[in-house]
């Protein structure tokens, strides 16, 4: 496009300046104030329309007379497609709290269980320590028994030994009257041919000394 070209558009829209004169922008003033009018008459249309519609719908959802919230209260029943928060924490915390409590009441059944377990093994361990003392006791007492028993019945044995010795002894012994001028060791002499058997007859007589009188009948065991 050459430069004449270009001057030829610029006349052009040059012109189409000029002619849009006063006239033109009157009208165009002319209409603002009308555009404006009709912009307000419908705003404030608009807001006298949501005004009462905005009152009618707190009123519908939001707004509860003092009676009706007060029975609403005093009655208060929860729908079970519409829990509330608050009830759903309650319930939470009841739970918790009876899940507590149940702990609580299983931990000590189970402390309870133990030390009744533990008392009676106790118990059990005691009775049965009484009664091995008791087993031990009888069982010492009845060897104790049968070992004076048997220690007496030993004495009695050895006594009737002693005393069917002493018999023997002294159906086998000899008597002698003692005469003047005679002691034990004369006699001794006379009848074991040494003085050993001195003490055979002061034991055979039950003498505690060596004096004899004369006349006295004395046991010569053999």
């Amino acid at each position: 496009m050459t430069q004449e070209n270009y001057r030829e558009k610029i006349e052009e829209h040059r012109q189409e300046i000029e002619f849009d004169g006063p006239l033109e922008r009157k009208s165009r003033t002319s209409k603002k104030p009308r555009q404006r009018k009709s912009r307000l008459i419908r705003n404030m249309t608009i807001f006298f329309i949501f005004i009462p519609l905005l009152f009618l719908g707190y009123v519908h959802f939001f707004y509860e007379p003092k009676s009706l919230a007060v029975d609403k209260d005093d009655s208060v029943t929860v729908e079970p497609n519409k829990p509330s928060i608050e009830n759903n924490e309650e319930q939470i915390a009841a739970a918790e709290n009876e899940k507590e409590e149940q702990e609580a009441a299983k931990e000590k059944a189970e402390k309870e269980a133990a030390a009744k377990a533990q008392a009676e093994k106790e118990a059990e361990e005691k009775a049965k320590a009484e009664k091995e003392a008791i087993a031990k006791a009888q069982a010492e007492k009845e060897a104790a028994a049968k070992a004076q028993a048997e220690k007496e019945a030993a004495a009695k044995a050895q006594a009737e030994k002693q005393a069917k010795e002493d018999a023997e002894r002294l159906a086998a012994a000899k008597t002698h009257v003692v005469q003047p001028n005679e002691n034990l060791y004369r006699i001794s002499l006379k009848y074991y041919s040494d003085g050993n058997g001195v003490q055979k007859i002061m034991q055979a007589n039950n003498l505690s000394s060596e004096n004899i009188v004369v006349g006295q009948t004395l046991i010569i065991p053999q």
